[in-house]
């Protein structure tokens, strides 16, 4: 298995996957635009972890510090770490209004 999974598919920034993802344990909120963002992780609607992601290729975004990588493949997200096995996030909600960005 390679350290890093090969996305693919059309070329999609933050703002186009942002939203509420689940992987059956916990959520994921990604929030962001362009190169730029966040992944918040929620159990239930308490936020127990962040970490900002910033991107290192097209459809494939890291935080750089622990091998955290969030990645696009055949139009579904998933979520992984350095030479992980990718788990697909089912998207649960919609990308978080202007004024939680703004906080």
């Amino acid at each position: 298995m390679p350290c890093c999974p090969t996305p693919d598919g059309d070329k999609k920034t933050l703002g186009d996957i942002a939203g509420t993802y689940s992987d059956g344990c916990s959520d994921v909120k990604i929030m962001g635009s362009g190169t730029m963002g966040c992944a918040c992780y929620m159990c239930g609607p308490l936020p127990f972890a962040g970490t900002p992601i910033c991107s290192m290729g097209d459809n494939l975004w890291t935080n750089y510090i622990n091998g955290f990588i969030i990645y696009v493949k055949d139009g579904d997200v998933y979520q992984t770490c350095i030479c992980g096995e990718g788990k697909k996030l089912e998207k649960v909600g919609g990308a978080p209004s202007t004024m939680e960005m703004g906080r």
